[in-house]
C-alpha cells in the first residue's frame, strides 16, 4: 500500500525547480536523443505526477537538449534545460508549475522591438585540447535566449542586449561566463571539471581515482543520503543509482526490499547481490541493521570486469558501503532528525451498507429467495444505520520518527567516529509497528610511519510488530476488511469488539466469504519478532616500503532473531467462529555466525612520471554457521491421557566455508 509521508522541518523555497520538486524525482530515457525543451517537460509530466503550465512562446530561444539512455532526476533535468533563464517557478498545491519570465528588460524588448538593436555574435567552442565541443549550451544571461554548438564546435546566437554575458556550460567541465563588448567572433575554451575526474571509488579490496576508471561502478556520497528522510538503506539508494533497481515487495513496517543490479540475471538462484560493508562481505547481511546516516559512500560494481575480484559471488552485482570516520582537527558533534505522520494515499471504491443491501437483495431475486430481514431498513431507506467503512477502521495516521547523532575527530595519530540512532515507525495499518537501534564505532589508528591499524564495531536492535499480509482466508488484514460487510460495525455498543456471530452468519447464509472483525484481527493477534545483530572488523598493515604494503583483515557478523506469534481463542478467524476457536502460537530461533580472515600485499609503484604499475594479491578464508529452530502450532488443548502438551521441534543447520585467492594488476600511462 502507498502512502503519503509528511516530514515536519523547515526550508527556503527560491525561484529554481530544484527547491520545489522532490530531489527524488526522475524520469527515464528509452534512448539518446535530442529534444526540446518543451519535450522536455511533455515527458516529465507524463511520467511524475507533475503539470506545467507557462507561455507556448517562453522557451522558444533556448537550445535544444542532449538526453542520454537511463535514468535523470528530475529537478537535475530541468536545470539542464533553462540553465540560467530568467523564470521563476510557481509551485502549487495540486503538483501544478507555473512558470513566468521575470526578466523585466526582456518584456520591454519584446513589445518595443525598435528601442533595442539586436547584435549577433558567433563563435567555437574547443576543450583545452583544441578538440571542437558539439551540444555545448550556450545561453545569454538572465534570459531564456539561447543556442547549442553544432557538430565542429560552433554556434551563432542573436543577443537581445549589446552588453550580454554568454554562459557556456557542457556536461564535464566547469561552466564559463564570457563578457560580450564588442566582440563578434569569440573563441571559448572550456575546462574540464577536475574536482569530478579526481574522485576515488572505492573498488574492490582497493581504490582507484574516477580519471582511470574502465569499469561501470556508480557510487553514492553521504550529501546525497543526508539531504534525503529516509528510513533505511535501500530508501537512500533508491532511484540514485543508474542500473540500480529497488523493489518494495511489502509495505509493511520493518520489510526488506529487493536489490536488483543491472535486472535479474537467474531465473532459478538467488539473484541478491554480494553487500561488502567495511571490508565484510557477505550474501545474506540484512541489511536493513545499517543506519543511513553514518554510511559515508556507497559503490556498486556493475559490470563482470570490476565485480571479477569477488569471483562467482559478484555475479549479480557488488554493493560496496563504506562508513564514516573521522578527520583530523577539533571534535565534531553532528544530530540530525526528523519527525512526521504517514497516511494512506488512496483507498478503495467499495460498495456502502444501502448498496450492498440492493445488490444482495438482487442477487437472491434472482435465485427465487426473499430478502433476509437484517436487510429490509437498508432496502426502504432508512437513514442512520450502521454503514462502516472498513478501509477507514484498519487504517489509521501513523507517527514516523528518526533521530541520529555522532561525534567524530582525531589529530595526527588516530581517529574516531562514534554514533547511535533510533528510529521508530508505527504502520498505517493497526497493530503494525517498527522500531530500530544503532550504534557504530570506527577507531583508526597510525601507529608508527609503517604501522597501521584499525577497528570497527556496529550493533543494531531492532522490534517489529508484524500483522497478516495473507489473503483473506489467511486472515490478512487488508484483504479481509476489502470483503467484510459494511452492515456491521467493528464493535458493540458497550465498546466491545464485534467477534464473529452475525457477521459470520450472514456471510455464510448469502455466499459471502465468512471472515471475522478485521479490526479484532488486527488488535488481537500479535507475531512479534525480536533481531539483534553485530557487525565488527579489525586490520592491521605493514608498510615495510613506500610503495609496498601487507594487510591483514579480521572479520565477524552475528546474527540472531526470535518470533512469537499468538492468536488467542478470543479472536476467531476464516470461516471459524470465536466460541469453535483454539488458540495457536508459533514460536521460532535464528542464529547466523559468520567470520572472515584475509591476507593481502599490495604494490604501487609510479616509473618516470609516466607508467604507472598498481598490483595486488591476496587469500581469504569465510566460514558460517546457521541455525533455525521453529515449533509447530501449539494447540491450547491436552493432547494424551496424561495432560502432557506435546509439540515438534524441527530443527534445521546450514554451515559452509569458502577460501578463495585474487589477483588484480592495474596499468595506466599519463593517467589515460
Amino acid at each position: 500500500m502507498r502512502t503519503f509521508i509528511f516530514f515536519c522541518y523547515f526550508s527556503v523555497f527560491g525561484a529554481y525547480s530544484s527547491n520545489v520538486i522532490s530531489q527524488d524525482a526522475t524520469i527515464s530515457i528509452d534512448n539518446d536523443k535530442v529534444v526540446t525543451v518543451d519535450e522536455v517537460f511533455k515527458s516529465i509530466s507524463e511520467q511524475t505526477n507533475l503539470k506545467f503550465i507557462y507561455h507556448e512562446d517562453l522557451f522558444k530561444n533556448l537550445p535544444k537538449v542532449s538526453l542520454k539512455k537511463g535514468s535523470i532526476k528530475v529537478d537535475k533535468l530541468i536545470q539542464q534545460c533553462i540553465g540560467n533563464a530568467d523564470v521563476v517557478f510557481n509551485f502549487t498545491d495540486n503538483n501544478t508549475i507555473i512558470i513566468k519570465s521575470e526578466n523585466k528588460s526582456l518584456k520591454t524588448n519584446v513589445l518595443n522591438d525598435n528601442k533595442s538593436q539586436e547584435i549577433i555574435v558567433s563563435g567555437i567552442v574547443f576543450d583545452a585540447n583544441n578538440q571542437p565541443l558539439p551540444g555545448a549550451n550556450i545561453i545569454e544571461k538572465g534570459t531564456t535566449n539561447g543556442t547549442q554548438t553544432d557538430i565542429d564546435g560552433e554556434f551563432s546566437l542573436k543577443l537581445k542586449n549589446k552588453n550580454a554575458v554568454l554562459v557556456i556550460s557542457y556536461l564535464g567541465f566547469l561552466t564559463q561566463e564570457v563578457a560580450i563588448t564588442n566582440q563578434k567572433e569569440l573563441t571559448i575554451r572550456l575546462t574540464e571539471d577536475a574536482a569530478g575526474l579526481d574522485e576515488v571509488v572505492v573498488v574492490g579490496y582497493g581504490s582507484q581515482s574516477k580519471l582511470k576508471l574502465t569499469n561501470a561502478i556508480s557510487t553514492l556520497k553521504a550529501e546525497n543520503i543526508v539531504d534525503s528522510p529516509v528510513t533505511s538503506f535501500e530508501e537512500a539508494i533508491a532511484g540514485e543509482l543508474p542500473g540500480v533497481q529497488i523493489v518494495q515487495t511489502s509495505g509493511d513496517p520493518g520489510s526488506s526490499s529487493q536489490i536488483n543490479i543491472r535486472g535479474v540475471g537467474t531465473l532459478t538462484a538467488n539473484a541478491r547481490p554480494l553487500i561488502v560493508v567495511d571490508g565484510f562481505p557477505a550474501e545474506n547481511f540484512r541489511i536493513k541493521s545499517l543506519n543511513p546516516s553514518a554510511i559515508e559512500s556507497v559503490d556498486i560494481l556493475k559490470d563482470a570486469a570490476s565485480a571479477a575480484i569477488y569471483g562467482s559471488r559478484g555475479a549479480n552485482g557488488v554493493i560496496i558501503v563504506t562508513t564514516k570516520k573521522g578527520k583530523q582537527g577539533d571534535v565534531k558533534f553532528s544530530y540530525d532528525g526528523y519527525t512526521g505522520v504517514q497516511q494512506v494515499a488512496n483507498t478503495i471504491d467499495m460498495q456502502d451498507a444501502y448498496e450492498r443491501a440492493r445488490y444482495v437483495a438482487e442477487a437472491r431475486k434472482t435465485r427465487g429467495r426473499a430478502p433476509l430481514e437484517l436487510y429490509q431498513p437498508y432496502l426502504i431507506g432508512k437513514p442512520g444505520l450502521t454503514d462502516t467503512n472498513w478501509q477507514d477502521e484498519i487504517f489509521r495516521t501513523a507517527f514516523v520518527q528518526n533521530h541520529n547523532v555522532s561525534i567524530s575527530g582525531g589529530n595526527e595519530n588516530m581517529n574516531f567516529f562514534v554514533s547511535g540512532g533510533y528510529f521508530d515507525q508505527d504502520g498505517i495499518v493497526l497493530g503494525s509497528k517498527y522500531n530500530r537501534m544503532n550504534f557504530r564505532i570506527n577507531l583508526n589508528f597510525d601507529i608508527s610511519k609503517k604501522w597501521k591499524a584499525g577497528f570497527n564495531i556496529a550493533p543494531s536492535f531492532a522490534n517489529r510488530n508484524k500483522v497478516s499480509d495473507a489473503d483473506h482466508k489467511g486472515d490478512g488484514i487488508i484483504l479481509t476488511a476489502l470483503i467484510t460487510n459494511p452492515l456491521f460495525s467493528p464493535y458493540n455498543s458497550d465498546g466491545s469488539l464485534n467477534l464473529s456471530g452475525d457477521m459470520l452468519l450472514s456471510a455464510r447464509e448469502n455466499g459471502q466469504a465468512p471472515v471475522e472483525n478485521p479490526v479484532a484481527l488486527a488488535l488481537l493477534n500479535t507475531d512479534k519478532r525480536t533481531q539483534f545483530d553485530i557487525l565488527s572488523g579489525g586490520f592491521l598493515a605493514f608498510s615495510p616500503l613506500e610503495n609496498l604494503s601487507f594487510k591483514t583483515y579480521l572479520g565477524g557478523n552475528y546474527t540472531t532473531s526470535n518470533r512469537k506469534a499468538f492468536s488467542p481463542n478470543t479472536v476467531g478467524a476464516y470461516s471459524i467462529f470465536v466460541d469453535d476457536k483454539q488458540a495457536t502460537a508459533f514460536k521460532s530461533f535464528y542464529d547466523r555466525k559468520n567470520w572472515v580472515v584475509e591476507n593481502t600485499v599490495t604494490f604501487d609503484k609510479k616509473f618516470n612520471d609516466a607508467h604507472e604499475l598498481k598490483l595486488l594479491i591476496g587469500q581469504s578464508y569465510q566460514t558460517e554457521n546457521i541455525n533455525t529452530t521453529g515449533s509447530s502450532p501449539l494447540l491450547a488443548q491436552i493432547t494424551d491421557d496424561n495432560g502432557v502438551l506435546t509439540t515438534t521441534f524441527p530443527q534445521f543447520e546450514e554451515e559452509w566455508s569458502l577460501i578463495s585467492y585474487l589477483s588484480r594488476i592495474n596499468y595506466d600511462y599519463k593517467d589515460k
